[in-house]
């Protein structure tokens, strides 16, 4: 029987160092795109497409993102939906691969989906609905792909893979930040996944062999998956992609975002031609 996907984590602990000074006083998740934060969007596309139980990992100091679903919770439309959100709390910030250890016990043995809070993403067909019927069809753990240009190699996790068919591919390893010359590809891995339990595993074992590392990323975790001959897939993503942990992935994002919005979206286009 195939195993359906159900549960989804948002790593949302980070500082949001990149964006001072609009961070000092919220999380970089908590950061506004036209008339919502940021992280609504990524939660709205998962109850969307029918995940209903979503934990957030943040850190101590972060009450706002409890407030936030507070008041989604006491939304009339989003109490029809039956989205639960539950928390759990990074108290050191040592890596994705220790955030996502805090969500063990909330995912127990299933898969589920790992999503950071700033890549924001737009297509006709959702990610989430790409990654849920892909999964259907390879029962293991899958990616979300970009082309990367020479210059950003260095600031991404960069996968060796095998085209399949048209955009999708096998991957077979993935290196954190290569050096130019070191990367095994111009194809890097976003901050979207879709893993089985066997990913806490290896970082346990990633703990174990990378101690003098300060910090240990869940990409730590599948280059030892890969080592062991474990399988994963993932697709070029085609739509629009919003870095919204830089300033100007934000400004492009509000535009992209505000001509979208049924409110304001002609308002705001006639602004844009006036000016």
């Amino acid at each position: 029987m195939k195993t359906t996907v159900k549960r989804a984590v948002l790593l949302v602990a980070g500082k949001g160092t990149r964006i001072m000074p609009l961070t000092l006083h919220q999380p970089k998740g908590m950061v506004g795109i036209v008339d919502r934060p940021m992280i609504h969007y990524i939660i709205d596309e998962l109850a969307s497409n029918g995940i209903k139980k979503i934990l957030l990992v943040t850190s101590p100091k972060q009450p706002q993102f409890k407030k936030y679903a507070d008041y989604l919770q006491k939304d009339p439309e989003w109490k029809t939906l039956g989205v639960k959100i539950s928390f759990a709390v990074q108290k050191k910030p040592i890596g994705s691969a220790d955030a996502l250890l805090k969500a063990r016990r909330f995912l127990g043995p299933e898969p589920f989906l790992l999503y950071f809070c700033d890549d924001l993403l737009d297509d006709q067909t959702s990610p989430t609905k790409n990654f849920l019927n892909l999964f259907q069809k390879f029962q293991h753990p899958i990616l979300i792909l970009e082309k990367i240009p020479k210059n950003l190699i260095e600031k991404y996790g960069v996968v060796k893979a095998k085209k399949i068919t048209g955009g999708l591919y096998q991957i077979s390893d993935i290196v954190e930040k290569p050096k130019i010359k070191e990367a095994p590809s111009n194809i890097g891995a976003m901050g979207r996944y879709l893993l089985t339990p066997e990913i806490f595993k290896y970082i346990y074992k990633a703990q174990t062999l990378m101690k003098d590392k300060k910090e240990i990323a869940v990409a730590d975790a599948l280059k030892l998956y890969f080592a062991d001959g474990g399988k994963a897939y993932g697709w070029i993503f085609k739509g629009e992609h919003f870095d919204a942990g830089s300033k100007i992935g934000i400004l492009k994002a509000q535009v992209h975002f505000g001509l979208k919005h049924p409110e304001f979206r002609q308002q705001f286009l006639r602004f844009l031609k006036n000016f």
